[in-house]
């Protein structure tokens, strides 16, 4: 009991430590928290609106709103609401490793190693996926649950688990979709592959329930994409652009990159240090138990295939490879298991140099989260807001579109606050005016003569005097 109280906080803070601290990101996070928001206030589950309007830019399906709505009723609207689902998402993906490796492959230790490796994973622990309120940590929790049910499914052969399996591997495939789009039947290449090399692709077609959760799936998602249609006329059109010819052919928003970008960032980044060791730990998984082997095998498709399909997009970005990092940690957990079972030592000892071994890199995880500030934000206005509480309306002269202010905007009015966002040379004699961009600073030193109240980290509160 001590035992497992102990690795709970070991998981804690990596994932949770200081969740609600840093404001709202610009772009997704808060794009997706303006969308909770109106979602909570106008009542409409189907379709995500941003700015009173069905959100035609960011047209993935609802599931992570519908999360973060929840939370919003639970915990009221705040940045703890917002990034809660993706932090839960993170904690119930480890507890799914230490679960399956207890279950199946005869022990837990596969699965704690496992966890350890991946809460101290740069790729995993990062913004855009454990920490922040986007859609890859619940993507990451979801696909895990498809590759690891589907390697159940095929290695059992219980028909009764074999029908609970391939179930349970439809409805996660179905929450993946409704996570993240397309993207969220990235897997099946590997999954199809595995299955041919074992030679019981013929069996998995012949089962009945196969086809129970191919229809059921199909039946599910198709049925989301064209009742959104049918009452948000051109989504299919929006889909297509944004995300399949659009985001995956093309290259959106400047977001290019090498086709070996995953993969050098994966040595340079993402898995450091782990990565110095995984060729020893897959050599030592292809020389385990058979059990170890498959799941050795399985794990090296699974991130194989992925990276290569993100490596063939036109539209890169660091975030893209998440989910591949619970298949790397299975792989690594496998090596760790070997050499504890095989170093000749007393338990105490074991324990010792294991916690010596980890130490350094949870350490940097920790450091990496606690209270640290980014040396250039995007989420000026929220800091600046916190600050200025006292001052309940006010003007934000902004040219140009920002998600983040349009969220604390939102919020603080709900609070009793009067915060309009307004163009520049809009503003009138005697405006109380907020602005954080070097652009509207030179624009209003132009056209305005002004007192400064308040000002820090580059933004201003200053109450308009006169014209120039």
């Amino acid at each position: 009991m001590v035992g497992t109280l102990g690795f709970l906080i070991l998981i804690y803070f990596p994932i949770f430590l200081h969740l609600d601290y840093l404001p709202l990101d610009n772009f997704d996070e808060a794009r997706l928290a303006v969308s909770a928001l109106e979602m909570h206030e106008n009542g409409n589950w189907l379709i995500p609106h941003f700015g009173g309007k069905p959100d035609m830019w960011s047209t993935k399906p609802p599931l992570m709103i519908w999360a973060q709505v929840i939370c919003i009723k639970i915990f009221g609207v705040n940045e703890l609401a917002i990034r809660l689902p993706s932090a839960l998402a993170a904690l119930f993906t480890v507890l799914l490793l230490i679960w399956f490796s207890k279950k199946y492959l005869s022990t837990p230790l596969v699965g704690i190693f496992a966890s350890l490796i991946l809460i101290t994973t740069n790729g995993f622990i990062v913004k855009h996926v454990s920490r922040t309120g986007d859609y890859d940590s619940l993507l990451v929790f979801f696909m895990t649950i498809q590759a690891l049910f589907f390697w159940l499914f095929i290695e059992s052969e219980n028909n009764s688990k074999k029908k609970n399996y391939i179930l349970l591997f439809g409805l996660s495939i179905v929450c993946s979709v409704l996570t993240k789009s397309v993207v969220g039947l990235m897997f099946l290449p590997a999954l199809f592959i595995y299955a041919l090399i074992q030679k019981k692709l013929r069996n998995v077609f012949l089962f009945k329930w196969t086809w129970f959760a191919i229809l059921g799936s199909l039946a599910l998602i198709l049925g989301y994409y064209f009742i959104r249609e049918h009452y948000n006329p051109g989504y299919f059109q929006a889909v297509w652009e944004n995300e399949l010819g659009g985001r995956y052919l093309k290259t959106v928003e400047k977001h290019k990159a090498p086709f070996g970008w995953y993969f050098e960032r994966l040595i340079s980044t993402q898995f450091i240090p782990w990565i110095y060791i995984l060729p020893l730990a897959i050599w030592v998984g292809f020389k385990g138990e058979p059990q170890i082997k498959k799941i050795t095998l399985f794990s090296i498709l699974i991130v194989v295939s992925f990276l290569l399909a993100i490596s063939m997009a036109g539209t890169k970005l660091y975030h893209y490879d998440a989910p591949i990092y619970p298949f790397l940690a299975i792989l690594m957990g496998i090596g760790f298991y070997h050499f504890y079972n095989k170093f000749d030592a007393s338990s105490i000892l074991k324990v010792v140099i294991f916690i010596l071994i980890f130490a350094y890199p949870y350490c940097q995880t920790i450091d990496s989260i606690y209270l640290k500030e980014p040396h250039k934000s995007t989420n000026e206005y929220a800091w600046f807001m916190r600050r200025n509480q006292d001052t309940k309306e006010y003007f934000v002269a902004i040219k140009k579109y920002n998600a983040h202010l349009e969220f604390y905007k939102q919020a603080y009015n709900r609070n009793g606050y009067t915060i309009e966002k307004i163009y520049p040379k809009s503003l009138k004699i005697g405006n109380t005016a907020m602005f954080c961009q070097n652009d509207i600073k030179k624009m209003i030193d132009q056209h305005y003569k002004y007192q400064i109240k308040d000002t820090n980290r580059g933004c201003f509160l200053v109450e308009i005097i006169s014209k120039r």
